[in-house]
């Protein structure tokens, strides 16, 4: 006898039993086992970034025996099979594909399933605002008092500004400072400038404070609010092969910082839907000194070289044709005068 304690999915299986005593051949039985259990979901992604007008899935993997009846919910409504939303299900995966995505189809959706046994239920946002930026900028940079931040996010609309916070980053950090931190979520609490504001003034007293500019996207007018909605945008953002490109990147030149210094960063961006969450932090060092780029030690070598060479030959060959022509008529004139 075998006994399997608290059974589950995993014991799922054919166990297979052998006799033998050593006469003759061993013989052997097998036996399947099969558990029934309530349903249980993993949801692919909690977050799905997508635009209006795009089409989306959703995904939720699910195991359960006896096989689960699957409802999909947007916020407390229960979706049925329609020309924009319809249902697919692959072995344990479970998709909603919805096309034409609109504004009210960003949403919180919920994912039910149900057998005899039980009942489970997981939930994920469908949203417009950007996915979290990613630095992609090398963590130690060419000069000691600047920088050239870069990063990256995808959106499927239009980003309309960034928010970028650093700060000289130290071993330790105050209670305070995570109220602080906290407060970076917030980005009534900052104004908008399309130059850079006076954040590059040194704060002794504020080791643990973050500097903060706010960045304008290239090509959208802030003061316009027309251009939120502007249809020019997909066409500014399809790549070489024709296929939109979602992603999008920025860079900023950080001035007046500290020599040989480790700092950190985070960045927010914002489109028409919203800010997206802060970025994690990122770490970036300035040098002792700036990198000195080293002249070639080859002469350089002019691009009419050959022309001014070729002219210089020609030259050469007609005045000696000239002397030539001289001499001889020279000494022709001397021969005439002793005939005469």
């Amino acid at each position: 006898i075998v006994e399997v304690p608290y059974a589950d999915k995993n014991a799922i299986g054919i166990y297979r039993c052998t006799a033998d005593n050593r006469v003759g051949q061993p013989d052997w039985r097998e036996v399947e086992v099969n558990v029934i259990y309530s349903p249980e979901i993993e949801v692919e992604k909690p977050v799905i970034h997508t635009g209006v007008g795009y089409e989306v899935q959703l995904v939720c993997v699910i195991h359960a025996e006896p096989a689960p009846i699957i409802h999909w919910f947007q916020g407390t409504q229960q979706l049925a099979t329609t020309e924009r939303h319809s249902q697919q299900n692959h072995g344990s995966r479970y998709t909603l594909n919805i096309r034409n995505v609109t504004f009210y189809d960003l949403d919180n959706y919920t994912c039910q399933a149900t057998n005899k046994l039980g009942k489970e239920r997981k939930s994920m946002t469908l949203t417009g605002v950007p996915d979290k930026c990613v630095f992609e900028s090398p963590t130690l940079g060419n000069n000691r008092d600047q920088y050239n931040i870069s990063w990256t996010t995808v959106s499927y609309s239009q980003i309309q500004e960034y928010r970028l916070f650093f700060r000289l980053q130290y071993t330790t950090r105050s209670s305070e400072d995570e109220t602080n931190e906290n407060h970076l979520q917030n980005p009534s609490q900052y104004q908008y400038s399309r130059r850079v504001p006076s954040y590059y003034s040194k704060q002794k007293n504020h080791a643990d404070h973050w500097e903060n500019v706010m960045l304008a996207e290239k090509g959208y007018d802030r003061n316009n609010p027309s251009n939120r909605n502007s249809p020019h945008y997909r066409v500014m953002q399809h790549s070489s092969n024709g296929e939109f490109n979602p992603r999008h990147h920025m860079s900023h030149m950080l001035r007046n910082l500290t020599p040989a210094s480790n700092y950190e960063a985070r960045v927010q961006a914002r489109n028409m839907h919203g800010w997206n969450d802060l970025s994690p932090v990122f770490h970036f060092s300035t040098r002792a000194e700036d990198v000195e780029v080293e002249l070639s030690a080859q002469p350089a070598i002019s691009k009419n070289a050959d022309v001014e060479e070729a002219t210089r030959s020609r030259g050469y060959k007609l005045s000696s044709f000239y002397t030539y022509i001289i001499t001889f008529f020279y000494f022709v004139s001397i021969l005439i005068e002793n005939l005469l």
